[in-house]
């Protein structure tokens, strides 16, 4: 077993000038879905997670996602079924496949051969190499400094 501490150091004068990438984390092991979404929002992103691909086809539909991170092989629909589904009704949604399973070469094959090609990291992926494709695909807004209020110099004091 593994842990992943992550460190992080959160400056209180900045705030964030637009809107913050929503992602939507698609895995059926769900310790992998749950604690990568979480690693993701430490690291600034807005996200939801679904379970298989039919979960995540109805959760896309109550928020739109920036981007789709979705394991491959699961049961039901697969994740480049998935894929192609969030192309053709999400168009503006970048998407990132992961899998760990040697089947995944004839579902994108087959996914190339309808005109598709997605993104495909091998399993088990650092989350450095997620954060650093998101930062690529669906970068988070830059940070602003907040102006540092003085108080006035002729402020009545209490005596």
């Amino acid at each position: 077993m593994w842990w992943l501490v992550l460190e992080k150091e959160k400056p209180e004068t900045t705030v964030q000038q637009s809107r913050v990438p929503h992602v939507l984390v698609v895995d059926d092991e769900r310790a992998i879905a749950d604690t990568l979404a979480m690693i993701l929002r430490y690291a600034g992103y807005s996200t939801s997670v679904a379970y298989d691909g039919e979960r995540a086809m109805e959760v896309s539909q109550l928020k739109v996602p920036d981007m789709l991170i979705s394991d491959v092989v699961m049961p039901g629909m697969n994740g480049f079924e998935l894929a192609i589904w969030f192309r053709q009704t999400h168009p503006n949604c970048n998407v990132l496949l992961f899998s760990g399973q040697t089947t995944t070469a004839e579902l994108s094959q087959k996914a190339a051969a309808a005109g598709y090609s997605f993104e495909l990291l091998a399993k088990p992926v650092p989350p450095a190499e997620i954060l650093a494709h998101l930062s690529r695909l669906c970068p988070l807004p830059a940070a602003v400094p907040l102006p540092v209020v003085q108080p006035a110099s002729d402020a009545p004091t209490a005596d």
